[in-house]
């Protein structure tokens, strides 16, 4: 395997919220961030790593899979010398740290059928994989992605999730949507870009 395809080629498809972290990768953040493309060729080695590997899944042409995931990244090999598609999901908070992939020299890359897109916004019931969310996209068969936390409210200074020490109040989704973190991992979450 020698074409190495990085995470920014335009086949990529990106839903939820996903940002460079300027180390050669794009970073996946909140509850199931999606990535999709396809692929032509018998094998491909995808460079990514996760906070937590039980909490992603891999389709591949609408199959759950199971890879061996390595430090070195997912190879998936043996397979029919036609076209494919990946999807790689986070659930629970996992974040992907994806910086491309590796196909051989006759293998290609390309993009999926957009679909519609939904993004649900909301606290624990919002949050469950698989749960309400997840089944409304499966029902009607639309792509989405999950901001959410459990315990959060809408709106700064209520909810029921612990406050951390040193918070001066709870974030509700009014301040959570716009950072790539929650209070519940840093004091102080870094701004979202939305240009992904």
């Amino acid at each position: 395997m020698k074409k190495f395809i990085p995470f920014n080629d335009a086949a990529f498809k990106y839903t939820g919220v996903w940002q460079e972290n300027g180390e050669g990768q794009i970073v996946s953040y909140h509850t199931s961030a999606q990535l999709e493309f396809g692929f032509l060729g018998t094998e491909i080695k995808i460079f990514a790593s996760f906070t937590s590997n039980e909490f992603v899944k891999l389709f591949l042409d609408g199959e759950v899979i199971l890879p061996e995931i390595t430090d070195e990244g997912i190879v998936i090999s043996n397979l029919k010398n036609n076209s494919h598609t990946l999807k790689i999901i986070a659930i629970r908070h996992c974040k992907i740290h994806f910086k491309g992939i590796n196909l051989s020299e006759e293998g290609n890359i390309f993009a999926t059928k957009d679909n519609t897109y939904i993004q649900f916004i909301g606290d624990s019931i919002t949050d469950a994989y698989p749960g309400f969310s997840t089944a409304v996209a499966d029902e009607l068969k639309v792509d989405y992605s999950i901001v959410s936390l459990c315990g959060i409210s809408l709106v700064d200074k209520w909810g029921w999730y612990k406050l951390p020490e040193g918070a001066e109040y709870r974030h509700g989704m009014e301040t959570t949507y716009f950072s790539l973190q929650n209070l519940q991992e840093t004091l102080s979450p870094a701004e979202y870009d939305f240009k992904v």
